[in-house]
């Protein structure tokens, strides 16, 4: 027969501990997506002006990257509200 192989150290993480985790690493993501978007709002201010077809192709694609941007927002906040964490 197998020897049963105890753990050392105890049980591993908690469901408290792994949402606690979890949250953080959202507010992690959460900082980059908010200063990309920032930085994407900039550069459609500065290209609006502009009437060059080749402005208005870059603020088209940064329309589709701030597209993106908020898409990751979302899955956050369904992963937030999944967690069940109320402040994140």
């Amino acid at each position: 027969m197998p020897k049963k192989v105890e753990e050392k150290g105890g049980p591993g993480p908690t469901a408290a501990s792994g949402r606690a985790a979890a949250a953080q690493l959202m507010a992690e993501l959460r900082q980059p997506l908010t200063a990309a978007s920032n930085y994407i709002g900039t550069a459609r201010v500065i290209l609006g002006s502009s009437r060059d077809s080749q402005a208005e192709t870059a603020v088209r694609k940064l329309d589709m990257a701030s597209q993106q941007i908020l898409r990751a927002g979302e899955i956050l906040s369904q992963l937030r509200h999944e967690l069940g964490e109320n402040e994140v």
